[in-house]
């Protein structure tokens, strides 16, 4: 470059000198050639200057692209994994099992929002096992002021580590704060709230034009033993397989139960009672049962066990007059019913639970028309007997309410009766508020995948191990949380969603409790060693996962028999009030008033706080 640099200035001087004695043709000639030899090395530097940019941005680029590869390949590299945000600062909620079921949504379908986590990779993430435990609190793991603080989840390194619960600090991160559903007097299932999805409007339609065509039969609309604890039934022996493991105190122990029995003629009835009041209780008065053919089994008017002080003629159609000389007796209506019906056999009836409790009988396979139809307000409401038979059979029922001739048992039996086949022509949403559809149907789009899901729990299922259903889920009946995280293991390769119950620790601390309510001195021991064999459970289901599972342990809420007890009285008052019975009548622990009212709120609100754990994982 410093020789291009004298050389030129050379040349410069030279064509100066020639210019200067009158520039002769070979002093032009050679000027012009000069020029163009000029302009060539000046073309010449001008490339190797534009080649050396080049060169230059060459290497820059190259290194821009090396770097956008090495991001790309720690992408391509990443594991799945969650941030927890919250979207809204101002949120005061904690999250609800409902936002757990939209995250498992999301999983599966990536098409729900999520305003509270961020995934990422989530397409990666090919399982997802829920275990709902109870029995497990807040308490267990947060002292008075970490559970006031205003965040929603809380760092588990800021909370002091268990060695009995070890495993939550092994593979958890933060502590999420949930709340169990149901409102401010009410508790209602967490596993009904998890596997139940709101349906679009679009998708209302859908759905309504898809039950046209699917049929169902009666075992359909049989109630799970969930719901019959919801809705206060009594429990037959059928459902418990260890009776010290349930977790409420049965208070139909003096009830007789329906035993399994060969008979000819119908496997299906539909029972109605009458009733009375005497100073204390309702009292049977009359029991009609008819066979799935409407013909009537049996009828009769029963002699009261106690005196009667009002006869309610207006609602049940007894007068003093229609019980003159009437011998049969309540053991005798009992007698003759466990004669008819088998344990095996249908028992339809409208709000069915009232009846058996007063006649004191257990049956498994219970189908109430007041639960598989809707009232036009949605649950907790139910229709009454007599809205649903002029809604859906053009029939007038009950007319003696208004002549102050009474009810027919016999009638409403026959209506409860025709209102279960009219459901059974029409499909499952008929006479249904059709607005949620079953979790494992959402995640299952057959046009793009298949999704394989089961249910392990307690509840009974028809010969302990289910079959598949039309969403490809199947429900298996576990006996002990030592079964449950067996079935678990085994089927964890099978199928992409698993949904189980561990209920021992709820169990153990219950015995306990009911132990030292005995006045019976103990130690803690066997609530330690309960929290030592959930450490261990958990333990054992996670080590069974394959990579890339999402893992969610969620607690349920704490149903005390203190709430269990309330709630009855308060359902009992409200429907006496409804049915405008003599509330004055009434001792003072069965009445309900403003003070109780709100000392149940408590109760449930603190039953309601619980939590979840999210994990993905991997392997190390």
């Amino acid at each position: 470059m410093v020789y291009k640099e004298h050389e030129n200035s050379s040349i410069s001087n030279t064509s100066g000198a020639d210019q200067a004695i009158g520039g002769s043709p070979q002093s032009t000639s050679f000027h012009k050639s000069m020029d163009t030899s000029i302009n060539n090395d000046e073309s010449t530097e001008a490339d190797s200057m534009t080649n050396k940019r080049k060169m230059n941005d060459s290497s820059e680029n190259g290194d821009k692209d090396k770097k956008i590869h090495k991001k790309k390949l720690r992408r391509l590299m990443e594991s799945p994994g969650f941030e927890l945000v919250w979207e809204n600062p101002k949120r005061s909620k904690a999250l609800s099992v409902s936002s757990i079921r939209d995250m498992i949504v999301h999983i599966f379908n990536d098409s729900e929002h999520l305003s509270w986590i961020k995934f990422r990779k989530s397409s990666e993430i090919k399982k997802v096992v829920v275990c709902l435990v109870s029995g497990l609190t807040r308490q267990d793991f947060l002292d008075g002021e970490k559970q006031d603080l205003g965040k929603h989840y809380v760092p588990l390194k800021d909370i002091p580590k268990s060695n009995d619960l070890s495993f939550f600090h092994e593979n958890f991160e933060h502590l999420i704060k949930t709340i169990a559903p149901g409102d401010k007097e009410s508790l209602f299932s967490e596993i009904y709230a998890l596997t139940s999805v709101p349906l679009s409007k679009k998708e209302k339609r859908v759905l309504a034009a898809e039950e046209c065509n699917n049929k169902i039969t009666i075992l359909g609309l049989v109630l799970k033993k969930d719901e019959l604890l919801q809705f206060d039934y009594p429990i037959h022996s059928k459902f418990l397989d260890k009776s010290n493991d349930e977790s409420y105190n049965d208070p139909c122990a003096d009830y007789v139960e329906t035993v399994n029995f060969d008979h000819d003629g119908s496997r299906i009835f539909s029972l109605d009672c009458e009733f009375c009041k005497s100073a204390t209780q309702k009292v049977l008065t009359r029991a009609s049962l008819v066979n799935f053919e409407g013909e009537v089994v049996f009828d009769t008017f029963v002699k009261p066990d106690e005196e009667i002080i009002d006869y309610v003629t207006k609602f049940s159609g007894i007068t003093p007059e229609l019980l003159e000389g009437v011998s049969t007796t309540l053991e005798d209506v009992r007698n003759k019913l466990l004669s008819i019906i088998s344990s095996s056999d249908v028992l339809i009836g409208h709000s069915l639970e009232s009846d058996l409790n007063i006649l004191k009988i257990k049956h498994p396979t219970i189908v109430d028309t007041a639960l598989c139809y809707d009232h036009t307000r949605g649950p907790p409401s139910k229709p009454s007997l007599k809205w649903l038979s002029k809604k859906y059979l053009q029939r007038d029922i009950q007319q003696g309410e208004t002549t102050g001739s009474g009810h027919s048992s016999v009638e409403d039996a026959k209506a409860a009766l025709d209102l279960i086949k009219l459901k059974i022509q029409e499909g499952m949403s008929f006479g249904k508020n059709v607005n949620e559809i079953p979790l494992f149907q959402k995640i299952n789009k057959p046009e793009e995948n298949t999704v394989s899901s089961l249910m392990v729990d307690y509840f009974h299922v028809p010969g302990k191990f289910g079959k598949e259903d039309k969403n490809h889920h199947t429900r298996i009946q576990s006996d002990d949380d030592a079964e449950t995280v067996k079935i678990v293991k085994e089927n964890v390769g099978n199928y992409d969603l698993i949904i189980s119950r561990l209920r021992s620790l709820q169990l153990d601390k219950k015995s306990q409790k009911d132990t030292l309510n005995g006045d019976t001195t103990t130690d803690s021991s066997p609530e330690a060693s309960s929290y030592k064999t959930l450490n261990s459970n958990l333990t054992e289901i996670y080590n069974s996962l394959p990579e890339n599972t999402a893992f969610i342990v969620s607690t349920c809420s704490e149903r005390t028999q203190e709430i269990d007890e309330m709630i009855k009285v308060k359902r009992n008052f409200q429907k006496l009030e409804r049915e405008g019975g003599n509330l004055a009548s009434l001792p003072k622990e069965q009445c309900w008033d403003f003070n109780k009212s709100v000392q149940l709120q408590q109760q449930i609100g603190s039953a309601r706080e619980t939590m979840c754990f999210l994990s993905i994982k991997q392997n190390r």
